[in-house]
């Protein structure tokens, strides 16, 4: 790829980044002679991309990064057209459409249907791999991802715990490479979706077990009920707690974990041991329908790879819904608040 000439710069996806990845390449390249083309499907999309980059551009003129003839040569530099057909002569092809297989697998065809032989194809996808994205593709060794973020798993994401995070929060930092809270948090990490008549359903059944053993999430999850933030200590499902600054901790924490100082273990992706004998545990006026759900959710997503547990846990909740126990649950937190409970009826 090195030491070749390029004629034209493509833009797939005039959505939230093509733009601004066009005005890069229209910015440090219009000197040279080389065009840009975003091309989209959809007119208005290219539209809406059009006033932005021209925004922008007015913007650098305003803040003096660019005088007005640089800024108008910039912007004139770039075309939005619905047509494929415009790439036929693009010897760099950056792809910025959402991120969905089957989406990227067709726009990558179309290009290599159009585009010269010798053309180099990238995506700008921060997490999705070049051997997914690219499958199809006759020559691979022309094919990368240059996401600035990619790979976005490979980084270290300390979550900085300020407060209580029930539910969706605790799972969204059980998702992150550790966490780390402030320092006294009396009531702190819940999964309380049982007392809704539902299960956690973005992770908490498949990441809970394996970031702390199924033995002692067993009964957060199937009760709902609250931990402290020393307890989270104590069953490893935050690092530390924090009496300072927790911003500037964390990125302490991520500088330690980069020069590998601390080493933080990987949650496991495959099976996960299930132990012989679980602690009773007494859900109280709990949905015993929807208790059983969430054990089955644990117990046999702990067989399965965490992306299979996943899915089974997505699947499961949608069982939720089809009982008489989630109705009831929703309706009277929406009508009495969290601190009423719910009369179920265990079907």
């Amino acid at each position: 790829m090195f030491g070749r000439t390029i004629r034209k710069i493509g833009v797939i996806c005039s959505g939230n980044i093509g733009p601004d990845i066009a005005l890069h390449f229209s910015q440090n390249l219009q000197g040279y002679g080389v065009p840009v083309v975003v091309v989209d499907i959809l007119q208005a999309a290219l539209d809406s991309g059009q006033k932005k980059a021209e925004s922008k551009i007015l913007k650098a003129v305003e803040k003096k990064v660019l005088k007005k003839d640089e800024a108008d040569a910039v912007f004139a530099n770039i075309r939005f057209s619905t047509d494929y057909g415009q790439l036929s002569d693009a010897d760099f092809v950056i792809e910025a459409a959402f991120e969905r297989t089957d989406v990227k697998h067709k726009i990558f065809a179309q290009c290599q249907e159009v585009c010269p032989k010798t053309a180099i194809f990238a995506s700008n996808s921060s997490h999705m791999v070049p051997e997914k994205i690219f499958k199809n593709m006759k020559n691979k060794s022309q094919c990368l991802v240059i996401h600035y973020f990619f790979p976005a798993e490979g980084k270290p994401v300390v979550c900085a715990m300020n407060g209580l995070a029930f539910g969706g929060g605790n799972e969204l930092a059980m998702a992150c490479s550790a966490r780390i809270a402030r320092k006294g948090l009396k009531v702190f990490v819940a999964q309380p979706e049982p007392r809704l008549g539902i299960i956690p359903g973005a992770g908490g059944t498949q990441r809970f077990p394996r970031l702390v053993g199924i033995e002692k999430a067993w009964p957060i999850l199937r009760t709902g009920n609250p931990i402290s933030s020393t307890q989270a200590k104590e069953i490893g499902l935050i690092l530390e707690e924090v009496e300072g600054d927790l911003v500037e901790a964390a990125m302490t924490l991520i500088k330690k974990i980069l020069t590998g100082e601390v080493r933080v273990s990987s949650i496991a992706k495959g099976p996960i041991p299930i132990p012989a004998k679980l602690p009773d545990v007494d859900i109280g006026h709990l949905s015993r329908k929807i208790d059983s759900l969430l054990q089955k959710a644990i117990l046999e997503g702990a067989k399965k790879t965490l992306e299979e547990g996943l899915k089974l846990e997505a699947k499961t909740f949608g069982e939720c819904l089809l009982t008489q126990d989630m109705k009831i649950g929703m309706d009277n937190f929406v009508k009495n608040g969290p601190r009423v409970n719910a009369n179920f009826v265990h079907a």
